[in-house]
């Protein structure tokens, strides 16, 4: 792994009951990390929830799954979304201005 995706994952201090949002996630690296910390400090049971996040249709359909699946990651969850619209999911009003569903 390359230093730039290790050391934001390391500062981090992932627990495995943590919920973690990795917004740019593929290829995979900072994601499949958390998991693994998440995993070590859990006793190889995480608890929590890494949400990887990937604006990129290619790398957010195929790249990302694929490592994660892989992985024999649980407890991951992979979304294709541009990341500055993620606010939108969870407020209040979301689906009156944008036609978009919200999330509770």
């Amino acid at each position: 792994q390359e230093l730039v995706s290790v050391l934001p994952v390391l500062g981090l201090g992932i627990k495995g009951s943590h919920r973690v949002l990795d917004m740019c996630a593929a290829p995979g690296s900072k994601t499949l990390l958390a998991v693994d910390m998440a995993s070590v400090e859990a006793g190889g049971k995480p608890l929590g929830l890494i949400w990887a996040n990937e604006k990129d249709h290619s790398k957010a359909m195929q790249t990302l799954p694929a490592r994660i699946k892989r992985h024999h990651a649980p407890n991951v969850v992979t979304t294709k979304c541009d990341a500055t619209q993620l606010p939108m999911l969870f407020r209040a009003d979301a689906s009156q201005e944008q036609g978009v569903a919200s999330v509770r």
